[in-house]
């Protein structure tokens, strides 16, 4: 009869405590059902494992290794290295036989007495080694910042790159994947911005399958980019074209077709999305000597000022009855005529934003319907008209007079800056020089870099337009609900009362 905790032929586990009945295998032992492993808390077993008195022990026996097998799908990898360390152990006992008064090596002497002739060395710095951090791929952010460094720090090597980023992030990188990083494929990140966490998502870039032509390709768009070229689609397909038929390498190749899937594959890659160019900033001349000579002297007559006093006015055009041109729906429908009816907003503000001027509105009509029976001076604009529903020079010139007159009232002295638009140049003439008033004072902004320098174009007049399209959402939204037709009931009127709320 074996001592409790003995299995037959199979494994001694002295400290285990786990009945023999749970290692049994159907139909070597009769009478038994399929033995239920699910049963056995693998925890405790960890847990005894470390208290064992000594390695368990295995049987030559076909149903022993039958049944290590069966143990093995089941415990753990500690388990089984303490085993395997047995089964070796057991083995070159069996060959060369303890001596007399010595007993079986365990899995402790083992481990801590081994020589360079032990196998089982190896196995136990297998065993640490599994601790170690897997390789893992870079990400986007941790590129970005192998690249901010490099530039920072020109003169710093690769290798001295690798052990910043060690101590930086905790994490173990090569040289080669710094040279990858500071490689021209990354070098959208220097201007991507995208928000750090949108960043550390992004690892692995898939490859290319022509990596040669799509890295000529990049290098030219990111040339284009930086001269403020229109890039389409349709241009890249056409670019890429012509590359192909200039890199040797693909010219026993199939020329593919250029799909959209190709192109949306290579967009991903390169972090390249669609864009819209807002404004005219592109066109500016700013790096003229001539424009920024004027610019430096009228920054030289704003010192003259208190911010409160620096004034700008400008313009704009606004479609106040142009609705969404797209729809969200489960099919598609016909659309119907896009009113453009178009009215010129004028704004006036100064440096610190303390006032509030009131718009003027140059519309088409000199007394529209919707106007009737209305006081124009509570609506708080300034209502003028012609038929080109633009700003003329008689209209600046009773503008600039109106704004003397305010200036006049409250006893201050200012500095307006307007663009040389040819009706702002007759307009002051009309008042008799940029001097000719006795409290405004007008000044001209460099020709060609009003969308850049001048105030009201750095994102105050979007604003408002992006306000007031709030407002003729909230109105399209209850016509329908009312089920009338918006583009009959909406007036000018409306759109007056629209641009002093927003």
């Amino acid at each position: 009869m074996p001592e409790s905790g003995t299995l037959p032929r199979l494994i001694n586990i002295p400290s285990l405590h786990i009945k023999p009945h749970y290692y049994r295998y159907t139909g070597r032992y009769k009478n038994t059902v399929k033995p239920p492993y699910k049963d056995i808390p693998h925890k405790d077993i960890l847990t005894n494992m470390d208290n064992s008195i000594g390695p368990p022990t295995f049987s030559r026996g076909k149903q022993g290794y039958l049944s290590t097998r069966i143990i093995l799908s089941i415990l753990s990898p500690k388990f089984f290295f303490r085993m395997v360390i047995s089964l070796y152990s057991d083995n070159m006992v069996t060959k060369s036989g303890p001596q007399s008064g010595q007993s079986a090596p365990t899995v402790d002497s083992l481990t801590a007495n081994s020589t360079p002739t032990d196998p089982s060395p190896s196995l136990s710095s297998s065993s640490s080694s599994s601790t170690t951090k897997r390789r893992r791929a870079m990400t986007d952010l941790e590129r970005r910042a192998i690249r901010r460094r490099k530039e920072e720090n020109p003169s710093h090597k690769q290798d001295e790159i690798v052990e910043w980023f060690r101590h930086e992030f905790h994490v173990d990188i090569t040289q080669g994947m710094v040279s990858k990083a500071l490689d021209s494929k990354y070098a959208y990140l220097d201007t991507d911005k995208r928000k750090p966490y949108q960043l550390s998502k992004s690892k692995r870039t898939p490859v290319p399958d022509w990596p040669a032509l799509e890295s000529a390709l990049f290098e030219w768009q990111q040339k284009m980019q930086k001269k403020k070229a229109i890039i389409t689609s349709d241009i890249l397909k056409e670019k890429a074209h012509e590359i192909w038929q200039l890199l040797p390498q693909y010219s026993d190749v199939k020329e593919p077709q250029w799909s959209n899937g190709w192109l949306e594959g290579f967009k991903k890659r390169h972090n390249i999305k669609k864009y819209s160019n807002h404004g005219e900033a592109g066109s500016a001349g700013i790096e003229e000597p001539d424009n920024i000579r004027q610019m430096e002297a009228v920054r030289n007559k704003c010192k003259l000022y208190l911010l409160r006093d620096i004034l700008n006015m400008d313009e704009t055009g606004l479609f106040w009855k142009l609705a969404p041109h797209s729809s969200l729906a489960t099919e598609s429908t016909s659309g119907g005529k896009k009113l453009k009816d178009r009215v010129t907003v004028a704004f006036t503000v100064n440096a610190d934003g303390s006032e509030e001027f009131d718009p003027w509105i140059v519309a088409k009509s000199e007394n529209p319907r919707c106007f009737k029976h209305i006081d124009r001076r509570k609506l708080g604009i300034m209502y003028r008209f012609n038929k080109t529903k633009w700003m003329t020079g008689l209209i600046i010139e009773e503008y600039l007079r109106w704004l003397n007159n305010i200036m006049a009232a409250r006893g201050r002295k200012v500095l307006l800056l307007m663009d040389n638009f040819s009706g702002h140049e007759l307009g002051v003439e009309l008042c008799g020089g940029k001097t000719g008033l006795s409290n405004v004072e007008v000044e001209w902004l460099p020709p060609n870099t009003t969308s850049h320098w001048q105030p009201l174009d750095q994102g105050i007049i979007a604003s408002f337009k992006l306000h007031y399209r709030k407002q003729w959402i909230r109105y399209i939204l209850r016509e329908y609900e009312a089920e009338r037709d918006l583009f009959k009931t909406v007036t000018l009127l409306h759109a007056t009362q629209w641009t002093t709320q927003s």
